[in-house]
């Protein structure tokens, strides 16, 4: 596997975590006192914080809300231009 499959798994483990989290957030709408599913809440978001921060160190920042040691992905091509995002 070259980098860039291995960013791309990083990245599906990023979402697919992400996704899971906002859907027993939605089912914790309606059910409020399952407490099955406010445990799987808590899986849910550890899994998405670990996922989201081995990308980040591995691959980049996925938000400005991410803490960077340099201001450099200014620099890099946009998707546009043939970037990697």
């Amino acid at each position: 596997m070259d980098n860039m499959e291995y960013e791309n798994e990083a990245m599906k483990k990023v979402m697919s975590a992400m996704f899971a989290v906002n859907d027993i957030t939605l089912y914790l709408d309606t059910h409020p006192q399952d407490r099955n599913a406010l445990a799987l809440h808590s899986q849910y978001i550890q899994e998405y914080e670990q996922a989201k921060r081995y990308y980040e160190e591995n691959y980049g920042p996925l938000s400005m809300y991410a803490p960077m040691n340099e201001w450099t992905w200014v620099y890099d091509k946009w998707p546009w231009e043939g970037g990697r995002r």
